[in-house]
């Protein structure tokens, strides 16, 4: 009985160490598989951040966003922070590409010294992957 205890014990560290050995000497991947957002690349030229808006003048929104792999739309959101984040701009864009450029204008309204945030989101794909963009920027009354 010993002696199979033994040969069970030599048996099992026999296949742990074979084991060891097949798994270690597995090829490392240096170069793995791309994912969705590994070139992506997202600018928000204007506004400037922090930049200041006088009540009626006109603010320009102006972003390039590209991605290799291709994205599947984008939305570019105005959000008054100072008024319990109000939405006060919404555009929503559904169109595949790998490049956008996004030139729009929202008039400045507020009634009260107002903390804005520009906010872009890119969905990447359909599974719900997105990338975020801010800018924040203050407006006067």
């Amino acid at each position: 009985m010993k002696n199979f205890k033994s040969i069970n014990i030599a048996v099992v560290l026999l296949f742990v160490a074979t084991i060891g050995l097949v798994s270690s000497c597995k090829k490392k991947d240096d170069n793995p598989s791309p994912t969705p957002t590994d070139n992506f690349s997202i600018s928000i030229t204007s506004p400037t951040d922090m930049q200041t808006f006088v009540n009626g003048s006109t603010v320009n929104i102006k972003a390039s966003i590209s991605n290799s792999a291709g994205m599947h739309g984008y939305e570019l959101t105005i959000i008054n922070k100072s008024n319990n984040n109000e939405e006060v701009f919404k555009k929503e864009v559904h169109d595949h590409g790998t490049s956008y450029t996004i030139d729009e204008n929202w008039v400045n309204n507020v009634t009260k010294h107002s903390d804005m945030e520009a906010e872009i989101t890119v969905y990447v794909d359909h599974e719900g992957n997105t990338k975020t963009q801010h800018v924040h920027f203050h407006c006067h009354p």
